[in-house]
């Protein structure tokens, strides 16, 4: 069973290909911005590894586990559809896996919320011959990889690790420095949009990329040419002070609110308007590029008693207002006792795994964050503070810190059905 390499990438990736067939490597790194082709490229590999090698299986990994179906799972069930192989494969959901039936062999698909969960793959046919690692520098540092490469990667006579990503904006992030290491084993290819075939990406991506590009030059390099555009340890770099006056407020249009509770840690309230940036192409499909977040009001207070955060919302005139709360650390029953005082529209807000990551994310996306320096002034300072941490090393650890956050929770919270647009936000009390 054959298929021709030339249909499904292009020239650019032939090299890369090569390598991957003839094992020459140990570890292969693809990065690259947008509209690449480089998760396209290595779920096909694996799918034509699985038919070219009849011991062959691989495992691939995101770094949260409800991500897997979206991405890796779905381009590998798509490489199965694009070579017309779907009769030779079972893919199932529950758990990700996907048999090649004619020798058992299988794709492994796990969220590695916890390292550990690695440990669960063994290979009844064969042996495990590569491991993906898809949006790679999602991962807290490379021993977190590590951990899983010295689980799977023995038992047979091969092994490499593929590595898929955008290099992080800035400098110091642990793969971009861990990328810059001389090492002979490994293969690292960086391609662009402009390496792969227009028609595949179609006019709809061009569209979107050019308004982001008239929007924020420094943005496009990051997000289309995967340069590292940042240079220290900043994870915002999009906050501008702004006051807000009473008349534009009253004609702000999404205003929405969030809270985060603390004990010893502060309670906080904000109050955010966001103005998106839609993208419309000349068949009607829109998408929000990155919009302007404003945050013109915020409360705080450590060790607020319930009775005292009641007062504020009554103050402010929210008893009937949606206001997003975290339900985590005891948040639940905060919401169920506010509720009962008369807090009318305080609702839990929707945490799914990796909602930190997605929302912080989507905050760094914003064209602007504007915030008000008098009404909001320990927002701002929260913002504005708000770095990752260092590792030994001096590189950054690749994980938004739980701390000094209290605010920037509260605004997540309360952007969330932006932030999940798509039906993925809930109410619940």
């Amino acid at each position: 069973m054959t298929f021709r390499v030339s249909d499904f990438i292009t020239p650019a990736w032939f090299g890369a290909w090569d390598a991957l067939r003839r094992d020459a490597f140990m570890c292969y790194r693809f990065t690259g911005g947008r509209g690449t082709g480089k998760s396209t490229v290595a779920a096909r590999f694996i799918v034509h590894d699985i038919l070219r090698d009849p011991r062959a299986n691989w495992a691939c990994y995101k770094k949260h586990a409800t991500e897997i179906e979206s991405t890796v799972y779905a381009e590998c069930v798509k490489a199965i559809a694009r070579a017309d192989l779907g009769a030779y494969f079972k893919c199932i959901t529950s758990p990700f896996e996907i048999t090649y039936l004619p020798t058992g062999q299988k794709i492994f698909f796990r969220g590695l919320d916890s390292p550990g969960k690695s440990k669960g793959i063994t290979a009844t046919v064969g042996y495990i011959k590569g491991a993906w690692f898809e949006e790679a520098d999602q991962f807290a540092s490379q021993n977190e990889i590590d951990v899983v490469l010295q689980s799977v990667g023995r038992g047979g006579p091969s092994f490499k690790a593929v590595y898929t990503y955008n290099p992080p904006a800035s400098q110091a992030h642990w793969i971009n420095v861990e990328a810059a290491r001389p090492d002979p084993r490994a293969f690292a290819l960086h391609t662009t949009y402009k390496d792969w075939r227009r028609d595949w990406l179609g006019d709809f991506f061009f569209y979107k990329m050019d308004a982001i590009r008239a929007q924020s030059e420094a943005r496009y390099r990051h997000e289309y040419l995967g340069v590292p555009v940042g240079t220290g340890n900043e994870i915002f770099s999009n906050i501008a002070p702004r006051r807000f006056t009473p008349g534009e407020i009253a004609e702000m249009r999404s205003v929405r609110y969030g809270m985060d509770f603390g004990q010893s840690d502060p309670t906080t309230l904000v109050e955010t308007n966001y103005i998106p940036h839609w993208v419309t192409d000349d068949r009607g499909r829109r998408e929000d590029v990155g919009g302007i977040l404003q945050v013109f009001s915020a409360w705080g207070k450590s060790g607020a008693l319930n009775r005292e955060t009641y007062a504020e919302i009554a103050r402010r005139g929210l008893l009937d207002a949606v206001i997003y709360g975290d339900p985590g650390g005891g948040g639940k029953s905060v919401i169920r006792e506010m509720r009962d005082m008369g807090v009318r529209g305080l609702v839990q807000a929707y945490k799914p795994g990796g909602s930190v990551e997605r929302g912080v994310n989507w905050l760094r996306a914003c064209a602007r964050i504007e915030i008000d320096p008098e009404n909001a002034a320990a927002a701002l300072a929260e913002f504005s503070r708000y770095t990752y941490d260092r590792m030994r090393d001096g590189t950054n650890r690749n994980e938004f810190p739980d701390r000094d956050n209290h605010y920037i929770d509260a605004v997540r919270y309360a952007r969330q059905d932006d932030i999940f647009r798509g039906g993925a936000s809930r109410l619940l009390i």
